[in-house]
């Protein structure tokens, strides 16, 4: 073909590409005329040029002077393709946490309550598959596929040809080598018949919100993940995947401790506990420009205690629980205690260790309302303020969730307005001298870091695989996935109410740079008012302040409220039995199609929200093993498996119903 004609093909398929983008992926579009403009203007230097050789196109390092493939691109791509199977756990992430359980615990878990802990009523599903899947395991279909690198895209189409997925994300660092692709391959076509995500040139926040959601939204077909890499600058983003991956939210929060939850909330108001309104943010006066010192466990707040028993009289201070034990033995006295974890150890292991309640007399708590019945009986209920977990018992007073009770005590004093706040203890990191993750003292202790840096999904883990992150007095510390997590959680927090106030934050530990925050050594403080504080004063005004967005029983409006969430959940119950008749005997793609049409008729908004956020939490623990089981090639007897695996699916959702209902008929009682 003459030059001419290859050059008018190339520039017809980039205008057609263009166009697309410009109607579909506005921002990218954005970006590729903004990089345009600045090589025009002789901004931008060139770093590669598209070439034609030899019947193939090839991209030329102006810098190096090397071509990307150096060969037949085309035939190249075709060969790299042709290698791709549809084997489950080659080429891919693993989306779970690989569990098994004895096979007594499957066969006793019905006679079980739903309030046992989840993995009695994950056993039934999760078993069986595990034991019935093939040694072999080939899926039927891809239907989400991750493509690293593109170079001139030419293997995508090739990809879709072999796969034919329903979704591709496409991942490509750099911003000009996807312009150059747009002259030779068609991405139009391709999005005619399949969805098509793009990830081009993002920074590492932005690829981990849209994979986030991505994963989310199709969560029942992503059991294992594969992928095709093609380019090996997509390191950052492989490793992103596997820290949303290892951190879902379902896998934090499983939906026994929801259903839990859901359960102290409502007893907590019957037995007529102050529950504070955090709907709305707030200006309590109290917390104007005063110097407040939030204390969390970890290694930095041993370091500083010379300084902490100095100063404590000049700070509003605001701890979590955890702490109580170090602050008593120092002699430290706090103006408020933070809890959120319900988990009993927690409370023992704190609470016991106290020599003297008393000393905490003053004191006033913020307390989930999820935490443990004795926690929550351990100190004066007149000093305790109590916020919503994870759902509402008295409507419109909102709840407040974070993977930990750090970054929800900072949430609470940025929603309660505090403004001039200094962080001691948020390391959320390992200590660069002694490799520890929270001071000497506290029970919580990670331990000192594991040397783990297998970066395979097989192998990464929350809690032992070490990240490297900007420090916040050194250049760089390491953390782990867990504390990534909370880290992103603060930085949202941050981010949200400095543009709406002015806001002081000091980050005072030898951990993570926290963003929005000025690293600041505690020695180097200096108050604009030296005086002690009057705390005395300052907890008279705070119970003042909570006082007025408080309240301690169901209002009228509130018993409204919860008689049309019973009505909803008595209807959920009824549709849901209509959808166990219907899937009981259905073919293993009508069993699938059942299943992914259940799974979305939860997302709807109803009257019973939170009943729909337990059951959906339950089929993220369950479904995908389903819908990967009976995707798999050579299953036998297939309506042997999906009659067993609905009426165990049946029984755990059904459950959650009825304990559901039990909870809301306390109201109306």
């Amino acid at each position: 073909m003459p030059n001419n004609d290859i050059e008018s093909i190339a520039i017809d398929t980039y205008n057609k590409n263009m166009e697309y983008l410009k109607e579909h992926e506005k921002e990218l579009f954005d970006k590729l005329k903004l990089y345009e403009l600045g090589i025009e203007l002789k901004e931008i230097k060139s770093g590669h040029e598209l070439e034609y050789k030899d019947d193939y196109f090839d991209i030329l390092d102006n810098k190096t002077n090397n071509f990307y493939y150096n060969q037949n691109s085309a035939e190249y791509s075709k060969e790299r393709v042709s290698k791709i199977n549809f084997n489950a756990e080659t080429n891919s992430f693993r989306t779970f946490y690989d569990v098994s359980y004895e096979k007594e615990l499957g066969d006793n878990a019905k006679n079980l309550s739903i309030y046992s802990h989840f993995a009695f009523g994950n056993a039934p599903v999760i078993n069986y598959v595990n034991n019935n899947l093939p040694q072999k395991q080939i899926m039927k279909n891809m239907y989400i596929y991750i493509i690293f690198g593109v170079g001139l895209g030419l293997h995508i189409s090739q990809i879709d040809k072999k796969v034919n997925a329903r979704l591709y994300l496409i991942i490509e660092p750099s911003l000009e080598i996807f312009r150059l692709s747009l002259f030779v391959t068609n991405y139009v076509q391709l999005t005619q018949s399949k969805i098509v995500v793009f990830s081009i040139s993002e920074n590492k926040q932005i690829f981990e919100e849209k994979f986030s959601k991505l994963h989310r939204q199709y969560h029942s077909y992503n059991h294992y993940l594969k992928f095709f890499l093609f380019s090996n600058n997509c390191e950052s983003y492989i490793k992103t995947i596997q820290t949303v991956l290892v951190s879902q939210s379902y896998n934090l929060y499983s939906y026994d401790r929801s259903l839990q939850s859901l359960k102290r909330t409502y007893d907590y108001v019957i037995e007529k506990f102050n529950f504070f309104n955090v709907s709305e943010d707030y200006s309590f006066e109290v917390f104007n420009n005063k110097p407040v010192l939030f204390l969390a466990s970890g290694p930095s707040v041993q370091k500083e205690i010379d300084f902490l028993i100095e100063n404590q009289n000049k700070f509003i201070i605001v701890s979590i629980l955890t702490m109580v034990n170090f602050l008593e033995k120092h002699k430290i006295i706090p103006n408020v205690i933070v809890q959120y974890d319900e988990t009993p150890i927690v409370m023992k292991l704190a609470i016991n260790k106290i020599k003297d309640k008393d000393f905490f007399s003053d004191t006033l708590f913020f307390f989930s309302s999820h935490v443990h019945k004795n926690l929550m009986h351990s100190f004066p209920k007149d000093n305790i303020y109590v916020y919503n977990a994870l759902f509402e018992a008295k409507k419109g007073f909102s709840f407040i969730v974070s993977p930990s009770v750090g970054e929800i005590s900072y949430h609470i004093l940025l929603k309660l307005g505090a403004n001039n706040i200094y962080i001691l203890g948020l390391d959320m990191s390992y200590d660069p001298d002694t490799g520890k993750s929270h001071h000497d003292e506290n029970h919580d202790q990670i331990g000192s870091k594991n040397n783990n840096t297998e970066e395979s999904l097989a192998n990464f883990n929350l809690r032992k695989n070490i990240l490297r992150m900007k420090g916040n007095f050194i250049d760089e510390v390491e953390t782990m996935a867990v504390f990534k997590v909370s880290i992103n959680h603060i930085n949202i927090y941050t981010k949200k109410y400095k543009k709406l106030k002015k806001l002081k934050l000091f980050n005072l530990s030898n951990g993570v740079y926290l963003e929005g925050m000025t690293p600041l050594r505690a020695k180097n403080i200096t108050l604009e008012d030296k005086k002690e504080l009057n705390k005395k004063f300052i907890r008279a005004e705070l119970v003042k302040s909570l006082e007025s967005i408080s309240g301690n029983d169901f209002s009228e409006a509130d018993l409204i409220f919860n008689k049309g969430k019973l009505a909803a959940a008595y209807r959920l119950k009824e549709n849901f039995e209509a959808f166990y008749i219907g899937i009981k005997y259905s073919s293993s793609e009508k069993f699938l199609e059942l299943l992914t049409s259940y799974y979305k008729e939860l997302a709807r908004e109803s009257e019973c929200k939170d009943l729909n956020l337990i059951i959906e939490n339950y089929c993220q623990h369950n479904i995908g093993y389903m819908f990967y089981f009976m995707n798999i090639k050579n299953i036998a007897n297939p309506k042997k498996h999906i009659k067993y695996l609905v009426k165990a699916f049946s029984t755990q959702v059904q459950k959650i119903i009825s304990a559901y209902i039990d909870v809301l008929k306390k109201v109306k009682n």
